[in-house]
């Protein structure tokens, strides 16, 4: 290591004379001189030791595909590879498969977002003052109180070592930019704290915990290398010099390279009045080459110290211990089973724990979850909350209107692993439809899963609430499709549109991926559709569209965008609970929703700030984070009431259509023009004297559109009309 730490000081030397020469800057992308350099520091620096690769003389035997997907969660970077190449288990690290050209302009779109500092500001008023926010970055805002108010392009910055500096790629033109511990930096991270605060493994180092912790480990059947499969072989080393396995490298780090290339310097290579050295060394120090992720991926035991759980808290059982201490377990299992915590929630020895059936934190009195909310986080993006847009703009008490059904559906309706494909690129549209040849078998699968969506939502739509559902064309129509572009009629014209640069004005195809690639990463819309429908289904529910509530169930645990958050609902709420039931009572369907999603919210990012094995909930965590930004500080109540459910989601009013009918004898109103029956119901809603509306063929206008009543009508038979009665349910 010497030896290495020596020859790379004298190379970072030769590297920062000669970056004073902007020609040699401009012509050479890290990955070309600084990259040697890279591997021989990280390499130096890092004392695990992990390789992908069984290598026999100088062939490489296995660094290609594999067929396993744990084998793939070790996500370890040979030869210096990106996430390009690896599995994603982080919705961003989808973002990484769209065309550099593409990433490029979408951050230059988030950083512009209203709402964002377009400066590194230091607050100076409220509860944040004094703390710096970088520019592309939101600033807090009053009238939307969040706890990770940054938004997920940005986050704390963890870093210990002094002076972080880094490229922000929110600003347009990108520049180099610095921080210090504690700072919100334009950084996009596993974690709100970047890079995520290490997990001390006090397994493979015994005797590491404080006597108010214990060692919660966890165990798993074949988690190593032995039983996993691949087509051309794996081996494995492995250090045990370290006892902190629980480190993941920031999604920066992935295209650190473009990004670098990316940043106009001056005479003396300087961006920001930072130097292109600086930068370099904090990559260095941020993303070395080897152990790139936790080895505690795959390894079959991991543990770590947390707190014992405290009087009043939470519990899952009592630890197995006999009268002779001495043949008390080691380590701390589950007196029912003997198998270790599921979560670390075991009393304290002077305590007892009660019991219960809540499979992930039972008898645990916690926040409730308000109703209308919407978290920011370090996977998603939140900041179009459905629910909280109906009470604030359209005053709607419960359930969502026409206009916010629609919005959500076109996210909804982009469901799809991002893992094999994400609609920020070409391989997502290239379907039979718009471009045969290359990438088409997986464009026919998404344009397949999303049509299998589509008949689940036209069975389950609630048509007691809204009008009839756009078609599936109609649908397909609004969202953002390359194909749609001018002179896009192949999959390969495509893809060379999204590699052409976005400066200075990105070209369609640019646009269309970002634009859908945007829509995607906002799951709660999908969720609230989900909800929206289950609280509003007919009374009796018919069997068709019970087994339509099931096979969507199924369905996000096949085709859910994130394949971690598949996971947590296959294991956290399928396996032990089941699927939703085949009922007659729409409650029972809406109670499984309800349920299912207060158990997954406790495993995800909005309530923890980040993945559950890095992050506890509480104050248990043991981990290192800034102090002005401790943990508990970025967690949400998850656990909403069945009645807050209820009241949220239930639509106040009632639909009652009748076509070839008109309204008649009722007070006329003018709230406006619409030519859909949605636009005219949205209005209606809005209006709280509106009781209803015909749509009709207008003359003069050339087609449809909508008349208002209020007030007690009659109907009379007349072709070309539909009277829509709005029935309002009364407190």
């Amino acid at each position: 290591a010497q030896a290495i730490y020596s020859f790379a000081s004298a190379a970072l030397t030769t590297f920062g004379h000669a970056a004073r020469s902007p020609r040699l800057v401009m012509s050479h992308s890290p990955c070309t001189l600084p990259f040697s350099l890279v591997l021989l520091l990280a390499l130096a620096a890092q004392p695990i030791k992990a390789t992908e690769c069984l290598r026999t003389g100088s062939a490489d035997i296995g660094c290609d595909a594999d067929a396993n997907s744990l084998l793939q969660a070790k996500r370890l970077r040979d030869r210096g590879q990106s996430a390009l190449h690896t599995a994603a288990s982080h919705p961003q690290d989808y973002e990484h498969e769209m065309t550099m050209s593409v990433q490029h302009y979408w951050q230059r779109v988030k950083g512009s977002r209203p709402g964002t500092a377009k400066v590194k500001t230091t607050i100076e008023h409220g509860k944040y003052k004094g703390v710096t926010v970088a520019a592309g970055c939101y600033l807090p805002d009053p009238s939307n109180e969040q706890r990770a108010w940054w938004g997920y392009e940005c986050s704390i910055n963890n870093w210990e070592n002094g002076t972080f500096y880094y490229i922000n790629t929110l600003v347009d033109p990108p520049q180099f930019d610095s921080a210090e511990r504690g700072e919100i930096i334009a950084v996009a991270c596993e974690n709100v704290y970047c890079p995520s605060p290490p997990v001390d493994d006090c397994y493979y180092s015994p005797g590491i915990c404080n006597k108010d912790e214990w060692c919660w480990h966890q165990e798993h059947e074949k988690f190593g290398y032995w039983g996993m499969m691949s087509r051309r072989g794996y081996g494995e080393q492995l250090s045990q010099q370290t006892n902190t396995f629980g480190w993941s490298q920031p999604p920066y780090c992935d295209g650190w390279q473009s990004h670098f290339s990316a940043v106009s310097t001056n005479g003396d290579n300087e961006s920001n009045g930072i130097s292109a050295q600086s930068v370099v060394q904090s990559y260095l120090q941020w993303c070395p080459e080897q152990a790139e992720t936790p080895t505690g991926t795959w390894r079959p035991i991991q543990a770590q110290c947390v707190k014992y759980r405290k009087k009043w808290e939470s519990c899952i059982d009592n630890a197995l211990s006999y009268p002779d201490a001495a043949i008390t377990p080691k380590y701390k299992v589950l007196e029912t089973s003997g198998m270790p915590f599921e979560r670390p929630l075991l009393c304290h020895p002077d305590l007892v724990c009660t019991g219960a059936d809540y499979e992930v934190m039972p008898s645990t009195c916690v926040p409730k979850r308000e109703k209308d909310a919407c978290f920011y986080g370090s996977w998603w993006d939140s900041t179009m909350c459905p629910r909280k847009i109906a009470q604030e703009r359209y005053k709607l008490d419960g359930g969502l209107n026409w206009n916010l059904t629609i919005e959500s559906l076109k996210t909804a309706i982009l469901t799809y692993p991002g893992d094999i494909a994400q609609p920020g690129t070409c391989v997502f549209w290239s379907n039979s439809t718009w471009a045969k040849g290359i990438y088409s078998n997986r464009g026919d699968d998404v344009e397949r899963t999303s049509k299998q969506l589509y008949q689940i939502v036209g069975l389950l739509w609630p048509h007691r609430v809204l009008p009839p559902p756009p078609s599936y064309d109609e649908l397909m129509a609004m969202l953002p499709n390359p194909y749609t572009c001018d002179g896009v009629t192949t999959a390969e014209i495509c893809e060379k549109m999204s590699q052409e640069s976005a400066d200075p004005k990105p070209n369609c195809v640019h646009q269309k991926l970002a634009d859908a690639a945007s829509l995607q990463w906002q799951p709660c819309k999908t969720w609230s559709l989900v909800h929206f429908f289950m609280h509003n289904l007919p009374d009796p529910v018919p069997e068709v569209v019970a087994n339509a509530a099931q096979a969507l169930a199924a369905f996000l645990g096949q085709r859910f965008v994130c394949d971690d958050c598949r996971g947590f609902f296959q294991e956290g709420v399928i396996k032990p609970y089941g699927l939703p039931p085949i009922s007659a009572k729409g409650s029972d369907i809406a109670h499984w929703y309800w349920y299912g999603h207060n158990v997954a919210s406790e495993h995800v990012a909005t309530t923890r700030g980040t993945h559950p094995w890095l992050t506890q909930i509480g104050t248990q965590n043991t981990i290192k984070v800034p102090a002005n930004w401790p943990t508990w500080k970025m967690q949400n109540p998850w656990f909403m009431p069945w009645s807050t459910s209820v009241n949220q989601w239930t639509s106040s009013w009632t639909l009652e259509t009748a076509e070839h009918n008109e309204c008649v004898q009722g007070t006329k109103l003018i709230l406006g023009w619409g030519h859909t029956a949605g636009e005219c119901l949205d209005m209606c809603v809005a209006s709280p004297q509106c009781d209803g509306f015909n749509i009709e063929i207008h003359k003069l206008m050339g087609g449809p559109t909508c008349c208002f009543f209020a007030g007690p009508v009659l109907t009379q038979p007349t072709l070309q009309t539909t009277c829509y009665r709005v029935i309002r349910k009364r407190p």
